[in-house]
């Protein structure tokens, strides 16, 4: 299980959102060298466009990663504007006139379980 710890610039002088993409690594060990959690320091995300890769964490010793170094852990996403804030109220309006339902597998179902 991944951990974050430290304080992201981007998050408190910026005002974006903390997205953690990856919650838990695949790893190979041993079972006495097994831990519980794996901390990961965000204060390196200063920027929109820092991000933390698997690559950037410090593992105990006797733990292999087995996940892709290059995927993402953490980074921080963009405070929104009004008009997109807005544009997230309007509702959304669905034409289900268009939708076509087909029964044909389940009429195929029922007859095949009365034969039996």
């Amino acid at each position: 299980r991944l951990e974050l710890i430290g304080e992201s610039a981007a998050v408190k002088v910026l005002g974006g959102t903390l997205l953690q993409s990856l919650e838990d690594l695949e790893v190979k060990s041993l079972p006495d060298a097994l831990v519980s959690h794996i901390e990961v320091d965000i204060s390196k995300l200063a920027t929109f466009d820092d991000v933390v890769r698997v690559s950037d964490i410090v593992v105990p010793e006797g733990i292999e990663v087995m996940t892709d170094a290059e995927m993402p852990i953490a980074s921080v996403q963009a405070p929104r504007s009004e008009e997109e804030m807005a544009a997230l109220d309007s509702a959304v309006e669905l034409d289900v006139s268009k939708v076509e339902v087909t029964t044909e597998k389940k009429e195929e179902a029922d007859a095949e379980a009365k034969k039996e």
